[in-house]
């Protein structure tokens, strides 16, 4: 994430900043820069999940 960041910056001089859906809220990621974005979409997915197999179980 932090590389596409700083792509961004370098090739078209603008700021970006990622962010990953976290349940309902989405999360800046700039604890989690050196992940990838697979990396990124992977546990966005496993807490998606998570949840939906909460609230089947109440």
């Amino acid at each position: 994430v932090k590389e596409l960041e700083q792509k961004f910056q370098n090739l078209f001089g603008v700021s970006v900043q990622v962010y990953r859906q976290s349940g309902s809220v989405w999360i800046q990621t700039t604890i989690t820069d050196s992940w990838t974005l697979t990396e990124q979409n992977n546990r966005a997915y496993e807490y998606a999940h998570k949840d939906a197999a909460k609230g089947e179980s109440q």
